[in-house]
Formats: C-alpha cells, structure tokens, sequence
C-alpha cells in the first residue's frame, strides 16, 4: 500500500456549528501505547486486529490493523472516531479505548478551524 507523505486539508465551505480540524502526532500515540501497554501495541499490528462498524450509511464493517510496519520500517496508523462497535481481542480492546482516549486528550491536539478556501498542509 501506498501511503501519502504530505496531507491537505481544504475548506470548500465553513461550517456553522463545529467544524474543527483536528490533528494529533501518530508517534506520539504508538510511543504513548508502547509506554503504557506494550501488549496492546502488539495486539494492534496484527493483521485482523480489530473489527470495526463504521457509523455510515452502508454500516460497514472491516478488520484492519490499527498500527501497520511499511516496507520502510515506519509505522503507518489508522483510527476513525465514527466506530458504532469495535471488536476485537481484549488486549486490542483496550489499547484501541486507550489510544481513543489520547486523541479525544486536548493536550494532544492540534486544533484548527479553517474559513473558506482555507488550506492546511
């Protein structure tokens, strides 16, 4: 899989209520889960990991690794806050509720509200 070296965020329309833009270091979380719970980390990388409803329309539900190696030795990692259910074995149940916590922490946060035709890099 290919993966992006560079991520923009644009601003067609502003919102009315909300509309923030959050961003938070994927190091930092993989550093904080291999700190606090190693075990979790571990459970997280595998292949099947964890399944997960995503709250859409279609309810669709897929099992991927949360923290996956690349070919380059760097950790790609993928969270959605729209999980309906989340399933997995204990260990990825808790680091995955875990690592949730860390993002929703607004002391890991970068927080941005963007205005029209705005662009983020």
């Amino acid at each position: 899989q290919l993966y992006p070296k560079i991520i923009m965020l644009y601003c067609l329309h502003p919102a009315t209520i909300g509309g923030y833009s959050l961003l938070v270091d994927g190091l930092q979380v993989y550093n904080y889960l291999r700190k606090s719970y190693c075990q979790g980390l571990e459970a997280l990388c595998q292949p099947d990991a964890i399944s997960i409803e995503l709250i859409f329309q279609d309810k669709k539900i897929i099992s991927i690794p949360i923290f996956q190696q690349m070919k380059n030795g760097n950790y790609s990692f993928i969270y959605t806050p729209y999980a309906n259910q989340i399933n997995g074995t204990e260990s990825a149940e808790r680091a995955y509720k875990m690592i949730s916590g860390f993002i929703h922490s607004p002391k890991n946060q970068l927080k941005f509200k963007l205005k029209q035709g705005e662009v983020l890099v």
